[in-house]
C-alpha cells in the first residue's frame, strides 16, 4: 500500500526524475513568444537543454545552450500554459523538465534541436504536452549535467593595442561557476585558434561565482577563436562542455 502511495506522489518531491517519459531537461534564461504575448503561434526558449533522442528518446543528449523553438500543439491553450510556467523559472536557474520522449518521437514527429545561433529556423516541431516540474536536488542523469554547465562570458581582450609583427597578447577568459555544489570542482579551459593552434589550462580553482584562466595569445584581426570550458571533480562521472566563439575585433590590434 505504502508503495502504491509513493508512486502516486509528485516524484520531484523526493529529488529524482519525475517520470521517464520526459522528453526535454532544461534551466531557462528567457521565453519569447511569438509573433507577440497576446497571440503567440510559436515559442522561443533560450537557455541550456539536453534533449531525449533515439527509438522512443531512450537517449539524452549532452546539455547544450542554445534556443529551442517550438510551435503551438494540439491543444492550444494547453500549450499556452505550458510556455506560462517555462516564463515563470526563467532566469531563475532552476532545472525544469517537460514534453514527452515517447510522443516527441512519434512516426512524423519533427524532431526538437537545440539551434546555437538565430539563423531563421524551417518548419518548427509542435509543442509536446507532458507538464513542466521544476527539479530540486536531483543528483543523476540530465539534471545534474545540467547542474554540471557553467557559461562562457564574453572574453577580456584588454584595452592594449598590438601590432600584426607582434600580435602576442594577454587575454582572460572567464566563465560562471557550475551551480553543482561539489566542493572539489575545479575548471579546465581550451582554446584553439582559426590556425589550429591549440592551447589548455591546468585545473584552475573556481572564483567567488565567476572562474577566469589568462593565457597570451597572438591574434590577427578577423580571426575567430573558439574556447571551451568544462568541469572536473572526485563525484563527475562525466560533465557537459560550454563552448563559445569570439571573433578578434580591429580595435585590438594596430595595422602595421
Amino acid at each position: 500500500m505504502m508503495k502504491t502511495l509513493l508512486c502516486l506522489l509528485p516524484l520531484a518531491m523526493f529529488g529524482v526524475l519525475p517520470s521517464d517519459q520526459t522528453g526535454i531537461y532544461a534551466t531557462i534564461a528567457d521565453v519569447v513568444l511569438l509573433p507577440d504575448a497576446q497571440q503567440p503561434v510559436s515559442v522561443e526558449l533560450r537557455g541550456a537543454f539536453a534533449v531525449a533522442e533515439g527509438h522512443h528518446g531512450s537517449h539524452y543528449r549532452a546539455p547544450v545552450r542554445g534556443v529551442l523553438r517550438a510551435q503551438l500543439g494540439s491543444d492550444k491553450e494547453a500549450t499556452l500554459a505550458e510556455w506560462r510556467d517555462l516564463q515563470k523559472q526563467a532566469g531563475k536557474g532552476t532545472v525544469v523538465s517537460f514534453g514527452s520522449r515517447y510522443d516527441m518521437h512519434r512516426e512524423g514527429a519533427l524532431p526538437f534541436r537545440v539551434a546555437t545561433d538565430d539563423k531563421p529556423a524551417g518548419e518548427l516541431p509542435r509543442w509536446v504536452l507532458g507538464g513542466v516540474h521544476v527539479l530540486q536536488g536531483v543528483e543523476y542523469g540530465p539534471a545534474r549535467e545540467l547542474a554540471l554547465l557553467p557559461v562562457c562570458l564574453p572574453v577580456d581582450l584588454g584595452n592594449e593595442r598590438r601590432t600584426s609583427k607582434f600580435p602576442s597578447r594577454r587575454v582572460v577568459f572567464q566563465c560562471t561557476n557550475a551551480v553543482a555544489a561539489d566542493a572539489d570542482l575545479k575548471y579546465l579551459f581550451r582554446v584553439v585558434t582559426s590556425d589550429g593552434e591549440q592551447h589548455a589550462s591546468g585545473l584552475v580553482a573556481p572564483g567567488k561565482g565567476i572562474t577566469s584562466w589568462t593565457t597570451s595569445l597572438a591574434l590577427q584581426v578577423g580571426e575567430k577563436v573558439t574556447w571551451s570550458v568544462h568541469v572536473v571533480g572526485a563525484k563527475v562521472d562525466k560533465a557537459p562542455i560550454a563552448e563559445a566563439v569570439f571573433t578578434v575585433p580591429a580595435a585590438a590590434v594596430e595595422g602595421r
